[in-house]
């Protein structure tokens, strides 16, 4: 292993995580990692075994935990790490998951922490990886195996990883940056090494969550970045009930190498439809079938019923065959619009479109359709605005 950096600890949360575990652990070493922290919980796939196997090899600390039902497992961790020598000693910490490769352009840890300096952290951001065109798990490494991403200036790849100096000033933990104590003077870096301002390094969402995203057009990754593994093979993507959740509703061009999922999901491989069937036709209950292949009760459930209704297991036709809906036709006439009149509101813009040229739609597809342009439209009419102020 190359020489860790003294003080410097990865932590990570994990569950169901088997397959890369080794690739990460052996990878965050490698780039000067000394000490990596995990808290696994509720696995079933032997992956905290292994973890087990690790720690009495010396290369993590591993945690076995239970969050209390009320608590999201992330929330857990990030009061049990607090509390935990380990972390709570760090001269520098990075939380990240198991998706998750920290790729400095100096090739080592060392390296983007002399490019900190005097500063107290950097937030990178990620680089969105996805299925680059793998239907099953290749028989190489992730970070061999999948080298296509969206492109930087992709909405999501504003998302932020934060490694930071660990000391007083942070009060709490969270999975994309620290919460800093009110009043704490605060350096933190963006990728490109411009100093963030206070407004990102202190703001708070909606929810009260901690802001993860940087401005638009604040994204670099001149200092480094997080490789973001977020969908990797349909295979995988099964055995872990992404798509059939729906969690991941982030839409990339196919052009970028099958990169994401369409809001949609892709249909699951067709092995995978035909075995789950044919568990439950041998008798085995839907509940047992989820189970047994790690996809949800309905995805079970919507396959069988596939069956019966068509005699198929073939996936219906995704999407609106490719013309990109009702809107195709009149891209340059909503950018002409929204450039000759740019106080135009969505409803405004949506009642335009009937009476101009005919086009019946939906205002919600409207603002998918400005959102894909980087168009921006007013929220509602001045007169509104001020008389609610």
């Amino acid at each position: 292993m190359t020489e860790a950096v003294s003080g410097a600890v990865l932590l990570s949360a994990m569950r169901n995580e088997g397959p890369d575990v080794l690739e990460w652990v052996a990878f965050h070493r490698l780039i000067g990692f000394g000490k990596i922290v995990v808290y696994t919980n509720a696995c079933s796939d032997g992956s905290d075994d292994l973890f087990d196997a690790l720690a009495a090899l010396g290369w993590v600390e591993h945690h076995r935990h239970q969050p209390p039902a009320t608590l999201a497992p992330q929330d857990a961790v990030a009061a049990l790490a607090l509390e935990n020598p380990t972390v709570r000693g760090a001269e520098w910490l990075l939380w990240i998951d198991a998706d998750e490769f920290l790729n400095p352009v100096a090739g080592h840890l060392s390296g983007l922490i002399a490019a900190i300096g005097a500063a107290d952290g950097v937030a990178l951001n990620w680089r969105n990886f996805g299925d680059c065109g793998h239907d099953t798990a290749p028989d190489d490494l992730v970070l061999a195996a999948f080298t296509q991403a969206a492109p930087m200036q992709h909405r999501q790849s504003r998302t932020v990883k934060t490694l930071h100096r660990m000391d007083d000033r942070v009060q709490s933990l969270f999975i994309h940056r620290p919460i800093w104590r009110q009043g704490a003077a605060v350096r933190l870096l963006a990728g490109s090494g411009q100093v963030l301002d206070p407004q990102f390094v202190f703001g708070q969402k909606k929810n009260a969550r901690p802001a993860e995203m940087l401005e638009r057009g604040d994204q670099s990754y001149a200092l480094g970045q997080i490789n973001h593994y977020v969908i990797k093979a349909l295979e995988r993507v099964a055995a872990i009930s992404i798509l059939d959740s729906q969690e991941f509703g982030f839409v990339i061009p196919s052009d970028y190498g099958r990169c994401w999922g369409s809001l949609m999901g892709k249909p699951l491989p067709m092995e995978l439809r035909q075995r789950v069937v044919d568990f439950v036709e041998e008798g085995h209950t839907h509940r047992s079938a989820a189970a047994q292949f790690r996809v949800s009760v309905k995805f079970v459930n919507d396959m069988v019923r596939l069956k019966r209704a068509t005699g198929s297991l073939a996936a219906k036709p995704q999407g609106n065959g490719g013309g990109h809906g009702k809107l195709a036709g009149v891209v340059d006439w909503i950018a002409r619009r929204i450039t000759e009149k740019r106080d135009l509101t969505l409803d405004e813009l949506v009642v335009e479109l009937r009476c101009g040229p005919g086009v019946e739609v939906h205002r919600v597809s409207v603002w998918r359709r400005l959102r894909s342009l980087d168009l921006t439209h007013k929220k509602r009419p001045a007169r509104r605005r001020a008389e609610a102020a």
